[in-house]
């Protein structure tokens, strides 16, 4: 099974993929927001509101958003970059290569923010940097059908399909005019969103009660989703070796 699904990856597995790391970056953005007042997963607002700066000569925001959305596109660069080498050594679950990463990285970030303390700034980048890499790393693994951190984009999609809904159901039938509905999408794009919501509960409490503390759970999330692909990937590469060894 597990050997179908690295060699596939079909579009439900993507999608099951996809509603974990949705939950993952929804309690990360509502976790972060209670740590340090800002969102980092909403690119559209810090960009607005580095604009807006301009023109209230608010230089300490408009630097402070300059280099959150630079940590986001060097997340998305190292997401890009990372699964390009795992493509280059033929491995078949590149992908995983940067979900581990991720989950090393939130892990090592919460033990270090719980015993030594972490300035608020360079925690708004590092979570920015994360969900750069995160999103990225999605939309390599579903062609660009799926964003997790970006919740315009699925809303967005839902809405496309719902029309097409009321279009099928209101207008005349014709024969040289055929509505199709998506149902695929409107599922996936709706349990990305609720994964995503979740996820924001689930972060705000987690951090409102155990602080940082609440990364842990999402670290494992990250390391379940990844170690099954490496594993399995180490281990018939070994055998290939083995194989080769016995000609």
């Amino acid at each position: 099974m597990l050997k179908k699904i690295i060699n596939t990856r079909t579009a439900k597995y993507n999608g099951k993929v996809g509603c974990y790391l949705a939950f993952v970056a929804g309690a990360v953005n509502s976790g972060g927001f209670l740590a340090i007042g800002r969102y980092t997963s909403h690119m559209t607002g810090i960009t607005a509101e580095m604009s807006d700066s301009f023109f209230l000569n608010n230089y300490t925001i408009i630097i402070t958003a300059f280099f959150s959305i630079l940590s986001f596109v060097l997340g998305g660069i190292t997401s890009t970059f990372l699964i390009n080498i795992g493509k280059l050594l033929r491995m078949k679950a590149h992908y995983a290569f940067v979900l581990l990463l991720e989950g090393i990285f939130i892990l090592t970030f919460g033990i270090l923010a719980i015993y030594y303390g972490t300035e608020k700034t360079l925690i708004l980048y590092t979570l920015c940097f994360l969900m750069g890499l995160q999103n990225a790393t999605m939309s390599k693994i579903s062609n660009a059908t799926i964003r997790t951190t970006h919740v315009t984009g699925m809303i967005t999609d839902i809405s496309i399909e719902l029309g097409k809904v009321l279009a099928k159901f209101v207008l005349p039938r014709r024969d040289y005019y055929e509505i199709n509905v998506n149902q695929r999408n409107l599922r996936l794009h709706s349990a990305t969103l609720l994964a995503f919501i979740f996820g924001g509960i689930c972060g705000a409490f987690g951090f409102g009660v155990y602080g940082y503390l609440y990364v842990i759970p999402l670290s494992v999330i990250l390391l379940a989703i990844s170690f099954p692909p490496l594993y399995y990937d180490i281990r018939a590469r070994n055998r290939l070796k083995r194989i080769r060894l016995m000609k």
